[in-house]
């Protein structure tokens, strides 16, 4: 880890993530963020990025466009948020969070930079756009082929958005994040739209044909190649097997049939299909029915369809919107013979509980153990149980701190029981790095 000092400096900074969001959340600039990598060089211009934003599936779609890509053999960074355990995870390079030393300079030298030019003291950077000029610094210090770039939020105005994008992907538009992108999907997509840049290649998941036509109005005023799903690629099958999907997929390049992918949920065959068509696209050619076997069997999406434990299934999902929500049920439906869930459950304060508890179909032989993260921005315990209750769910139990929730579910479970850990990823995560530790 990096040194007290150095945390400690980070911490102070503005984090939206964990932190209530402030006013400068409502006035979105790359302003700082520009401002920043110019005063270190610009290190981003020299990573060739594929840039990834969606409402749901883009840190799942970031992870196995870099497993195929280094299967490939070629030398990948990736950007992820938040971390689920420690900050080194936000960063990866050849597939692993980031050496602490490295991280440690980057950190140091943006650390210099604020305090000795006033203009950027004056106005310093948030956590997160500090932690991405810390990535692009290392990334482009290392030398890497490919950074594999996860948006934070929206597109335009994220930090990530400086970066030299030669593939964009859209996951998907849903109502998300709606006080800061936009209360409709057709904003929230035009927002999306602005990692889009001249002569990129666009890899489009998008199915509604209104949200397509936004993304593809703004890769024409670019001269940008646009690839949308069910036109220039496809999947063919998909199919439930042991421990992941069996799937066929077309894509631009290449068709592949059976092939496996070691993740829960029907879902996750389109975040497959997204990463294989992005990372084609980025060496212009077909990946290979051996990268692709290979590339998809080594790829892992922590905090996603999870199962920690086994006897009783203890099964974590950052499944912290509607969409999501609704995912995560359908999954648990098709994956896992019905039994009785405890779920540990929690939300930030954004969110709207009623239509989250609604999205996961809660059964009156379940139960639910209300918590919160150590975040500012956790719902209230309190709200979130009487938001449970006037949904209809007849078994609530308030405990505070997820580590607490998942002892209480563990006593009460037996060992056909389901454990689904779930609605904020600051609850999986807590959870994740307690039972690794245990």
């Amino acid at each position: 880890m990096i040194s007290p000092q150095l945390e400690q400096w980070l911490d102070a900074h503005i984090n939206f993530e964990t932190g209530k969001l402030s006013k400068r959340a409502t006035m979105p600039t790359l302003e700082r963020m520009q401002l920043l990598c110019k005063y270190m060089g610009d290190p981003q211009e020299h990573v060739k990025a594929i840039h990834i934003t969606g409402t749901n599936g883009k840190t799942s779609t970031t992870r196995i466009t870099e497993s195929l890509l280094r299967t490939k053999g070629l030398y990948v960074g990736a950007i992820s948020s938040p971390h689920l355990s420690y900050m080194n995870e936000r960063i990866c390079l050849d597939g692993k969070p980031v050496d602490s030393s490295l991280l440690e300079h980057a950190l140091t030298s943006i650390r210099d930079i604020e305090n000795s030019v006033d203009v950027i003291a004056k106005d310093p950077p948030s956590y997160f756009e500090i932690f991405v000029a810390a990535a692009y610094e290392i990334m482009s210090h290392e030398a890497v082929d490919v950074g594999v770039i996860e948006v934070g939020m929206g597109g335009l105005y994220d930090a990530t958005n400086v970066c030299a994008t030669e593939v964009a992907v859209i996951t998907n538009v849903e109502l998300d994040h709606m006080a800061y992108l936009g209360n409709t999907r057709e904003k929230i997509a035009t927002e999306k739209s602005g990692i889009i840049k001249p002569d990129n290649r666009v890899v489009i998941g998008e199915t509604d044909e209104n949200i397509v036509s936004i993304f593809l109005e703004a890769a024409h005023k670019v001269n940008a190649t646009a690839l949308v799903v069910g036109q220039d690629f496809e999947i063919l099958s998909n199919e439930q097997a042991v421990g992941g999907r069996l799937m066929s997929m077309r894509t631009p390049y290449a068709t592949y049939r059976d092939v496996f992918l070691p993740l829960f949920g029907a879902h996750q065959a389109s975040n497959a299909m997204l990463a294989l068509v992005a990372a084609e696209s980025f060496i212009d050619a077909a990946l290979g029915e051996e990268v692709v076997i290979e590339g998809f069997n080594n790829a892992r999406s922590p905090g996603r369809m999870e199962i920690l434990e086994r006897e009783p299934l203890v099964l974590i999902d950052g499944a912290h919107n509607v969409a999501g929500a609704q995912a995560l049920a359908t999954a648990l439906e098709e994956e896992f013979e019905r039994a009785r869930r405890i779920y540990v459950f929690g939300l930030t304060e954004e969110k709207d509980a009623t239509a989250m508890i609604n999205a996961l179909g809660i059964d009156n032989d379940d139960i639910v153990i209300a918590t919160a993260a150590d975040t500012a921005r956790a719902m209230e315990v309190g709200v979130l149980s009487q938001a449970l209750r006037d949904a209809g769910v007849e078994t609530v139990i308030e405990v505070n701190g997820p580590l607490a929730a998942i002892e209480n579910a563990k006593a009460l479970a037996l060992d056909d029981d389901h454990i689904i850990v779930t609605g904020s990823l600051y609850v999986v995560g807590a959870v994740r790095s307690a039972l690794a530790s245990s």
